[in-house]
C-alpha cells in the first residue's frame, strides 16, 4: 500500500473492525471447531498484518502534519486498544499459555465433520451428474457426494495446523497487536507534546516543498507568476514584486495574518507563533503554504534580478533544493559541508546517515535513492575522490521502512525493537538504530559546523 491509497476513513474503520474480530475470538475461542479456529487465527493475523502496514503510514503522515488534526483520534485508539490488548487479550494469552502447559495443546473442538466453503466444493460439483441445488436439503446431500468423490480422488480436504503453528500464530498476532497498540501511544504522545522548533521548521519546509513539486501547486505557482507578467505587459521591476509580496497577506486567513506579516522572513519565529495558536484548521494551514511559496517564488525572481549570474548552476544536480526558504543555495558550498561528513563513512551503508541528514536539513528534492547514488557517486560530486566509499541506491534501499519513516532525530531504540519484531527484518542488528541515530549526530555536528560564505 502506498501513501496514496491510503485513507483514514478505511483506517478508522478497520481498526474497530479488529477489535471487534479479536473480540469474537476471544468469547468464541472454546466453542470453536479446530478448521473455525485456523480460519479465524489466519483471518485475524491477515487484518493485523495489514493494518501495521498502514500504521507505518500513518506515522509518516502524522509526522509530516503541522496541524496535529489526529489529535482526538489518537486519544480514542489509544484508549480502546488499551483496553483491548492490555485487558482482554493478554489475559486470554495468559489463559492459553496456562493450559497448554498443562495439555500440551491449542486447538478447538474436534468434529468429525467440517462445513465446506463455496469455494471448495462448486469445483467439485461439475463432476458430479445430476445434483439438484434447489434447497438446504439437496445441498447438504450434494456436498456429501462431493465428499466421496474427493475422497476416491485422494484430496486432502482440510489443510493441516498443528497445534504448535496455532500457538505460534497466536503469539504472531498478540506482538502485532503490541506493535499497533504502542502506534497509538507514540502517536497520542506526538500530537499533545510541544512542537520542537527544529522539527517543525522542518515539518514547515517538507510542507513548502510539497507543495511546489505537487501538480496542483506548482500549477497555481505558475499561474500566479505568468498572471504578474501578464497583468504588467511581461516586465517584472523589483518595485512590482516587492508590491507583490505585501498583497500576499490577503491571501492568508485571518487568523495566520499577524504571524504572516510579522515573521515571513523568519521561519524559526514563524513556526514558534504558529505552535503558539495551538489548533490550525488544515484548510487555512494549506492557504498559508500557498502563500509563503508565492513569496518564495516571488524573492526567486528579486534574486534573478539583483545576481543574474547566480542563475547558472555550476554543478550538475537532480537531488538537492536550489532555494531554500527564499535563500539560494550555493552548491559548491554544500558539497564542502558533505564533504566534511565523509570521513565518518566508513561502510557503504554510512551512506544512508549521510543521507538522513541532509533529508532532516529539507535539502532533497527526491527521495529516490538511486538518483542520489548517482549524483553522489559522479566525478563532479565525490566519485573520483580517492578514499570515498562507493555506494548504490540499493544500499539505501535495504533500509526503507522504519528509519525512512520519519527523520533520525525520532527514531528510538524502543520502537525500533519492536518494529523488528513486527516486520521480521532479520538482516537488521537489535543495535543498528543506536548505531545509526549517533553516526547521524555526528555527521550533523560535522556539517553544522562548516563556515558559511
Amino acid at each position: 500500500m502506498t501513501d496514496q491509497e491510503f485513507s483514514y476513513e478505511v483506517f478508522d474503520r478497520q481498526i474497530q473492525a479488529l477489535i471487534n474480530q479479536g473480540m469474537l475470538l476471544v468469547q468464541g475461542c472454546d466453542d470453536m471447531t479446530t478448521m473455525e479456529l485456523n480460519l479465524d487465527l489466519k483471518s485475524f493475523y491477515i487484518k493485523a498484518s495489514k493494518l501495521c502496514v498502514m500504521a507505518d503510514i500513518d506515522f509518516r503522515l502524522q509526522h509530516e502534519n503541522f496541524c496535529r488534526e489526529r489529535a482526538q483520534q489518537n486519544i480514542d485508539f489509544r484508549n480502546e486498544m488499551t483496553l483491548f490488548v492490555v485487558g482482554i487479550f493478554s489475559p486470554f494469552i495468559n489463559r492459553t499459555v496456562a493450559r497448554y502447559q498443562t495439555d500440551g495443546r491449542f486447538e478447538g473442538v474436534k468434529a468429525d465433520l467440517f462445513p465446506y466453503s463455496i469455494s471448495e466444493v462448486m469445483p467439485w460439483f461439475k463432476e458430479v451428474p445430476e445434483i439438484n441445488f434447489d434447497g438446504i436439503d439437496t445441498t447438504i446431500e450434494a456436498a456429501r457426494i462431493v465428499e466421496k468423490e474427493m475422497k476416491k480422488k485422494g484430496v486432502v480436504q482440510y489443510p493441516g495446523i498443528t497445534h504448535k503453528e496455532r500457538m505460534w500464530m497466536l503469539f504472531e498476532i498478540y506482538t502485532l497487536l503490541c506493535y499497533l497498540l504502542r502506534h497509538f501511544i507514540r502517536m497520542d504522545e506526538l500530537t499533545h507534546e510541544k512542537m520542537d522548533l527544529d522539527e517543525g521548521r522542518q515539518m514547515l519546509l517538507a510542507h513548502l516543498k510539497r507543495f511546489a513539486e505537487s501538480p496542483e501547486g506548482s500549477r497555481e505557482l505558475e499561474r500566479y507568476i505568468e498572471s504578474l507578467r501578464f497583468d504588467h505587459d511581461g516586465l517584472l521591476t523589483e518595485q512590482l514584486l516587492r508590491t507583490a509580496q505585501k498583497e500576499l497577506r490577503k491571501e492568508v486567513p485571518q487568523r495566520l495574518q499577524l504571524c504572516f506579516m510579522r515573521h515571513i522572513d523568519d521561519l524559526d519565529a514563524l513556526v514558534d507563533d504558529l505552535a503558539e495558536l495551538g489548533e490550525i484548521d488544515m484548510e487555512d494551514f494549506c492557504e498559508l503554504i500557498a502563500a509563503i511559496c508565492k513569496w518564495q517564488l516571488l524573492a526567486r525572481e528579486l534574486e534573478n534580478l539583483s545576481r543574474p549570474q547566480l542563475t547558472v548552476e555550476e554543478l550538475p544536480n537532480q537531488v538537492f533544493c536550489t532555494m531554500l526558504h527564499d535563500k539560494r543555495i550555493d552548491l559548491r558550498q554544500l558539497r564542502e559541508r558533505i564533504r566534511r561528513m565523509l570521513p565518518l563513512v566508513k561502510r557503504k551503508n554510512h551512506w544512508f546517515c549521510v543521507w538522513s541528514v541532509l533529508r532532516f536539513r529539507n535539502l532533497l528534492t527526491t527521495e529516490k535513492f538511486e538518483t542520489f547514488a548517482q549524483q553522489m557517486m559522479s566525478p563532479e560530486w565525490f566519485g573520483s575522490e580517492p578514499g570515498v566509499i562507493p555506494f548504490t541506491g540499493d544500499t539505501l534501499r535495504e533500509y526503507s521502512g522504519y528509519f525512512t519513516d520519519c527523520l533520525y532525530t525520532r527514531w528510538n531504540a524502543k520502537d525500533y525493537q519492536l518494529y523488528l519484531a513486527t516486520h521480521r527484518k532479520r538482516k537488521w542488528s537489535p543495535t543498528l538504530c543506536d548505531r545509526f541515530t549517533r553516526l547521524c549526530m555526528e555527521m550533523d555536528e560535522e556539517y553544522r559546523s562548516a563556515p558559511e560564505d
